[in-house]
């Protein structure tokens, strides 16, 4: 019995130091394409896009923005982060009253949903790739840039 619980503990050892392992290596990866993009100013516009609007977003405009989705595309929208999540506080960013949509932008369901965005006045960022301390990877954030948290936060 004793035997088993020790291979158990073994086990779970090894899977937590390769997790670790993959994390720095993505870690590292993410730290490349951050520092390529800090050294391309140029990729704004190409890396990213970024809308202003007007406008406000709220509970109410993701919810109708949704169902439009739904009836144009015929399936959910994919939002991969509705407010704060752990990975925006990693970063520091306080990310209440925003969403992030699993969308790269130039594709057809990025890209009518960039248009929808701005003819409600709604700001957005439109990310193609990994952009330094802003996003991991393409996706479409919805809503006012992400400010920086409080340290007592």
């Amino acid at each position: 019995m004793r035997a088993r619980q020790e291979l158990d503990w073994a086990r779970t050892r090894a899977k937590l130091v390769e997790q670790l392992a993959e994390s720095m290596r993505l870690e590292k990866a993410i730290a490349s394409l951050e520092t390529q993009a800090e050294s391309h100013p140029e990729w704004a516009g190409r890396i990213y896009t970024r809308y202003d609007g007007g406008g406000t977003f709220t509970t109410a405009d993701l919810r109708k923005m949704e169902i439009a989705y739904v009836t144009k595309f015929a399936k959910p929208l994919p939002v991969s982060a509705e407010g704060e999540t752990a990975l925006h506080r990693s970063f520091g960013f306080d990310h209440r009253g925003r969403v992030d949509v699993a969308l790269n932008p130039d594709q057809p369901e990025g890209t009518w949903l960039m248009r929808y965005l701005e003819s409600k006045r709604i700001p957005y960022f439109a990310f193609r790739a990994a952009v330094a301390h802003m996003a991991t990877g393409a996706h479409i954030h919805v809503g006012p840039q992400s400010t920086k948290l409080a340290l007592s936060d």
